[in-house]
């Protein structure tokens, strides 16, 4: 991070994550009418930054009053003296009218406010990936106008039409100003104009349309008698306009919509009462402007504190590293933002707000510090587990967690402070208890800063003896395949969910033809919900569901659960690697040792089997293959996520679920998937480097490949792309299919596909739009399961027979007989289901951590009766608990 890159946190990003949520707030309630979006922004931010310019036209007439009046006396000292003497003159004079030539900043004001405004709307609007579309005349928002074409020359009118507007402004609003003042303003529509030209028609718009608000602002104040009172009409009207024009589609209006209505209501009877609020609430605040700034600044450093330090640290310390691939720019960046958006841009708007209202600031100050406070710290989500790009498993619970009471009960802390603040007479004592907490956070702060750096030291640490176990530094040819014998290759695609497999054969039919003898089970189930319980069972079968784990704690001696769910992953190598004439190929092993870095020591000392980790180690190759650049990385990325998840936590319950935006957290096409997806994908894309074919003997292949976790940004085409590309599950799961097919074909070419079995599984699904289950979510247990066995070729087979993902080892093993579970000692076979087995599905917390030491701990679980785990009726009611 560069110092550009800090200047424009602290002093820019704020007004970019305003108009970022704006613009995706308009374009719900416009229906994604991004034309019309862009003119509600300008006007808004114009709206809102009005008070502001008011302030600062004020000191601008102040400082040339002021000017014009010193403006005699300066031209006699210069005339009369000169050197040393004239200079301490004009200085003693300065003195005298309590001038500092630094005042004549205050004559730019209004100029200077628009700046940070015009820059954070240039980054934004063109950047964004929904920026397109048409808008009146012009055709594609994401692009010059280019609306006059003669001669195989263009003429982009858009931006002349804003430089006419603009120079129409400066006219009016210099009216009595110097000539050179005039020069100096009207050389600014020139500059914006070149600056412009070739800007993209949405960025020009936002632009003409702030022009065109000032024009009519200084338009009224310059020829009207009441300029306020006109100002409010036309507010008025526009507002009632848009009630009126929302609340004509009343039956088929969005909540959205229906917030900006009621919104515009308020906003409309605003301007009338807001005098005769502050003058009230001000009889009651008494306290002076000290009070004020240290009761306004001391719950801000408190809120920045916990956003910009506590929560990127906590977060960062129980994520993977791969999760975050520069912790220390996530936390700085994320101290910036919070230190910009608490601290600087309040202390701005501090020094335009007179006392009366600066008072008024400083309670809702404290009732935002405390309440934000009370809510990360006692009301901490039980919403389970969030991926890596921040999506909840169940959003369900966020809207469910805490019932509404609970959110009044979060006021209780501030309303007694800020009662104390009112009628206790000392302040000092208030003020000190304030200051005493909100150094308390800051060691707090400083202390999981420690805890940080020591956990980070130990991660790195346990990187470096991963990669000095591995016994292949390179994984070209590490899959051995076998041209003689019969090979196994099994294919593990984190969070695919079954029924989703559907829509690849509709909307991708060719990938059909090339799942050459395939058998598609839908009708399978899983036993969890989550990978740390789910995935026992896909290397261990049935007797590592989380049931029968939790059976065995109940034992004399227990076994530890993570004991138990590394002895499930080595069940399967364990098996074909006894017999002397199999050899077993491990890659990326899932979550082995349950340690946040997976280790392959714990595969590689059974016999017979090795394992690597390979990491990133084709991302490269795939990067230069199909051009992408670093580039591509910083601009899908998102790096305000943390910021944001701390806006979450601060908040009341109540509001959670609109700060989550379904997933979005109102950001425009950008997701931390990128760089995982990349790298996943191009392990895929590059199979046929990871195998080599030999005349040795068996193989078994293992392989995890985490791509379906998550939606990426993929094209129609199933190619990686930058953050424009559609953020969409289904176009993921079908890029992961896609280059298992183009693998298969490799196979075929190779003489290899008949003497090879290959299981494509899954531990769990997610949730997924479908009309398969008839109940909501379940299909959260549905993993994708296709098998194709030895010699298998023709049609891809659809069957409805019932099975679950701790068939996929029992298959893999098929052909050894007498195979064994040397752990439980017991045969290693499928369990008669129904009878001598139940089938029992669980909820459970997503991490190892918030398991007990010997046993998962359900949250739920729920009887399976029936062989159709699609109908309700099959199912039992929920169960809570163990």
């Amino acid at each position: 991070m560069n110092f550009g890159d800090i200047v424009y946190l602290i002093f820019i990003w704020p007004i970019h994550f305003l108009i970022e949520f704006l613009f995706l707030a308009f374009n719900e309630v416009f229906a994604k009418n991004t034309g019309i979006v862009i003119v509600f922004i300008s006007i808004v931010i114009n709206i809102v930054l009005l008070p502001l310019y008011n302030v600062a036209e004020k000191w601008q007439k102040s400082e040339r009053l002021l000017q014009d009046q010193m403006k005699p006396v300066l031209s006699r000292i210069r005339r009369f003296y000169r050197g040393d003497e004239r200079q301490m003159l004009i200085r003693a004079f300065y003195r005298q009218k309590h001038y500092s030539p630094l005042n004549s900043i205050r004559a730019s004001a209004v100029f200077l406010l628009q700046i940070p405004f015009f820059i954070a709307a240039y980054q934004f609007l063109s950047h964004s990936a929904s920026l397109n579309g048409s808008f009146l005349f012009i055709t594609d928002l994401g692009a010059p106008d280019s609306l006059i074409r003669t001669s195989g020359l263009s003429v982009n009118v858009l931006p002349l039409v804003m430089t006419a507007i603009n120079l129409l402004s400066a006219l009016v609003y210099t009216k009595n100003f110097s000539p050179k003042e005039k020069i100096q303003l009207f050389s600014i529509p020139a500059i914006f104009l070149v600056l412009l030209y070739r800007f993209p028609s949405g960025m020009v718009l936002y632009w003409t349309v702030n022009n065109l608000f000032s024009l009519f602002k200084n338009l009224t104040i310059r020829y009207s008698r009441n300029p306020r009172r006109i100002l409010y009409i036309v507010y008025a009207v526009c507002l009632f306009s848009v009630i009126i024009i929302l609340g004509l589609g009343l039956t088929g209006v969005n909540r959205y919509q229906k917030h900006l209505i009621v919104l515009s209501a308020v906003l409309i009877f605003l301007p009338l009462t807001i005098k005769y609020v502050i003058h009230f609430i001000n009889k009651i605040l008494v306290f002076d402007e000290h009070t004020a700034i240290q009761l306004f600044f001391f719950p801000l450093i408190l809120i920045t504190l916990i956003i910009g330090i506590i929560t990127p640290l906590k977060l960062l310390s129980s994520a993977s590293p791969e999760d975050f691939l520069n912790p220390f720019s996530f936390f700085a960046r994320t101290f910036l933002q919070a230190l910009s958006f608490f601290i600087i841009f309040p202390l701005g708007l501090w020094s335009f707000t007179p006392l009366p209202i600066k008072r008024i600031f400083a309670l809702f100050s404290v009732a935002l510090g405390l309440t934000g406070t009370t809510c990360y710290f006692f009301f901490s989500p039980l919403y389970g587990t969030m991926t890596r790009s921040f999506i909840f498993e169940n959003t369900n619970h966020i809207l469910d967690a805490y019932p509404l009471s609970f959110n009044i009960l979060l006021f209780i802390p501030s309303v007694f402070f800020i009662l104390a603040v009112l009628f206790y007479k000392n302040k000092r004592i208030i003020l000190s208890a304030l200051q005493i907490v909100t150094f308390g956070f800051a060691l707090f702060g400083l202390y999981n800063i420690l805890i940080f750096s020591r956990e980070n030291i130990a991660a790195s640490n346990l990187m470096e003896q991963s990669d000095s176990l591995n016994q292949e530094s390179v994984p070209e040819g590490f899959f051995k395949l076998s041209s003689s014998a019969n090979n196994v290759l099994y294919f593990f695609l984190d969070r695919a969910v079954g029924i989703a497999f559907f829509d690849v054969l509709k909307y991708f039919p060719d990938l059909q033809e090339k799942l050459d003898g395939f058998t598609f089970y839908p009708n399978t189930l899983s036993f969890s919900n989550f990978t740390v319980s789910g995935l026992s069972t896909v290397l261990g079968g049935y007797d590592y569901s989380p049931t029968e784990i939790n059976k065995r704690a109940n034992t004399l001696s227990p076994p530890l659960l993570e004991e138990q769910i590394n002895e499930s992953y080595s069940i399967l190598p364990s098996i074909y690697g006894d017999d002397d004439n199999r050899r077993v190929f491990i890659i990326n092993p899932p979550i082995a040792t349950s340690r946040t870095i997976p280790a392959v020591d714990f595969f590689n000392k059974i016999k017979n089997v090795s394992s690597i980790q390979m990491n990133d180690y084709y991302k490269q190759r795939y990067k230069q293959n199909f051009f992408f650049g670093n580039e591509i990385f910083s601009k899908s990325f998102d790096y305000d996520i943390v910021f944001r998840y701390g806006l979450f936590r601060t908040s009341l319950p109540i509001f959670r679920y609109a700060i989550y935006f379904n997933g979005k957290w109102w950001r425009d096409g950008r997701s931390n998937n990128y760089e995982k997806a990349l790298s996943e994908i191009s392990a895929l894309h590059y199979l046929e480097n990871i195998c080599s074919i030999d005349s040795g003997s068996a193989s078994l292949c293992i392989m995890m490949n985490e791509l379906t976790h998550e939606d990426a940004p993929f094209d129609s085409a199933l190619q990686l792309t930058s953050g424009s590309g559609q953020l969409s599950y289904l176009y993921t799961y079908c890029a992961a299919f896609s280059q298992l097919c183009e693998f298969f074909s490799y196979l075929k070419q190779n003489a290899i596909y008949d003497n090879t079995k290959i299981i494509i599984v899954s531990d769990h699904g997610k949730e997924y739009p479908n009309s398969f289950f008839e109940e909501e979510g379940m299909e959260r247990f549905n993993p994708v399961l296709l098998i194709k066995n030895y010699d298998e070729r023709g049609p891809l087979t659809i069957s409805d027979e019932f099975m679950t993902n701790a068939d996929a080892p029992l298959a893999a093993a098929s052909e050894i007989t007498n195979s064994y579970n040397r752990y439980l000692d017991k045969p290693f076979t499928r369990p008669v289901l129904f009878s001598d087995y139940d089938i029992t599905i669980c909820n459970t917390p997503g991490e190892l951590k918030n398991h007990y030491s010997n046993s998962f701990k359900i949250i739920r679980s729920r009887k399976l009766l029936f062989p159709n785990i699609f109908g309700s009726s099959s199912w039992e009611n929920w169960k809570e608990g163990n």
